[in-house]
């Protein structure tokens, strides 16, 4: 289990601000049982488990070690024969060293958990695109389905109109047809993508989501922020350049404990030596058990061995932080990108809500009005229908650009849009 502290980092890593997202119940729910059972999820808060059992590892005394030593050719002492020895050590790492490992040890636990945030975002990014993909489909085939509803009775005005010799050939009625078969190949196509999503939903959420329920949730949004608030948001909650950050601050502490590597250590412990009893003359303690008292250092005198060691600790140190800059140009460029991207799809959304769509369906109507009063073919009319949902679905497919634009730009800056 993950104790509270973690769950609370958790939380305050990938927390998201006030009015940066505006959440609904249903998709809030949806969000939490995602990675409550999500197995990528689990697997990453069994890793920050891991870890947080191994800080109770670090930054503590090696074991004790406990010597015997026996002689096969007892050495014979003025007051007996050293027959067995006995010795208990204790080594104590000085300068700082354990506490050094102890702190390493802790950092590697946050390194885990911004991982696990990491894992949070890339798998609420999977659904939320998906999602936004679901969506286009089920209104293109609601789009689609209305136009096979007009184009049938189109085509039966179309062959009423043949029979009572008003239409002159049966042209209309095969151009008819040749559109019907085309949408319903389209349609076709549509079905099958909603169904291979739909599996990838079960899956995502390890079989234990009602599909039934999708189409009801209502998308979340974000509030408008301009680029350098996203952009400082990002600097504070992205778990990539977190994660960065605490590498650089192991490898000062890794660094810092190999240069401590290059002192000494203190060793003590007690010798109890087993000594056999005498003859001889002039024995003061005949047989008797002596108990000493045993100090020690190591020496780490291979000063090459030493000196590589710190300055590849060193190397690494540098290396990671020259790479925490470019971790952080890189957050800067993907967030910057996302945003451009989102103004012009932004851009076009409003062409087709307020011109696009509104021009389509006025001439839609005018090309009815001009149809009933013999202005205009039945042919130019199919051509005008077809057109305005050409218009729809062109839009659908913006907006659902539009929305995983969101959930990259979301999963860029770190925000997550849930709390456990």
């Amino acid at each position: 289990m993950i104790s509270p502290k973690i769950k609370f980092a958790i939380i305050l890593t990938g927390l998201v601000l006030s009015g940066v997202v505006a959440q609904t119940p249903e998709w809030d729910s949806t969000l939490k049982l995602l990675i409550s059972v999500n197995p990528e999820v689990k697997a990453a808060d069994l890793q920050v488990a891991a870890k947080e059992e191994a800080i109770q590892v670090a930054g503590v005394l090696p074991d004790p070690k406990l010597e015997f030593t026996t002689a096969l050719a007892p050495v014979e002492t003025r007051d007996g024969p050293i027959e067995n020895q006995l010795m208990l050590g204790q080594m104590f790492p000085l300068w700082g060293k354990l506490d050094r490992q102890e702190k390493i040890a802790v950092l590697q636990r946050d390194l885990a958990i911004q991982e696990g945030i990491r894992t949070r975002l890339a798998v609420i990014n999977r659904f939320e695109k998906s999602y936004a993909k679901y969506i286009r489909i089920i209104r293109s085939l609601d789009i689609l389905n209305q136009y096979s509803k007009e184009l049938e009775s189109f085509r039966t005005i179309a062959l009423t109109q043949y029979a009572t010799g008003q239409g002159l050939t049966q042209h209309p009625i095969l151009k008819l047809q040749i559109e019907q078969t085309r949408i319903e190949t389209k349609t076709n196509a549509l079905n099958g993508n909603r169904e291979a999503l739909l599996q990838s939903f079960i899956r995502l959420f390890n079989g234990q989501l009602d599909t039934s329920g999708l189409q009801s949730l209502v998308w979340t949004t974000l509030s408008e922020e301009n680029n350098d608030a996203w952009v400082s948001k990002a600097f504070v909650l992205n778990p990539s350049l977190n994660a960065i950050k605490i590498q650089e601050s192991i490898a000062t502490l890794k660094r810092e404990l190999n240069e401590k590597q290059n002192l000494p250590d203190l060793t003590t412990g007690i010798t109890y030596t087993v000594v056999g009893p005498t003859s001889l003359p002039g024995a003061v303690s005949s047989g008797k058990d002596p108990l000493g008292i045993k100090l020690g250092l190591n020496m780490p005198i291979w000063f090459k061995r030493n000196k590589a060691r710190v300055e590849s600790a060193r190397q690494v140190e540098r290396s990671i932080q020259i790479k925490t800059t470019d971790v952080e140009n890189r957050v800067t460029e993907s967030v910057e990108s996302i945003l451009a991207d989102l103004d012009q799809i932004g851009a076009t959304v409003d062409l087709y809500e307020n011109r696009l769509i509104p021009e389509a369906e006025q001439m839609l109507s005018s090309a009815y009005a001009a149809y009933k009063t013999g202005k205009i073919s039945f042919l130019d009319l199919l051509d005008s229908e077809r057109m305005v949902v050409n218009l729809r679905l062109d839009y659908e497919q913006v907006v659902a650009n539009q929305r995983i634009g969101e959930a990259n730009l979301r999963k860029a800056v770190g925000l997550l849009e849930v709390e456990e």
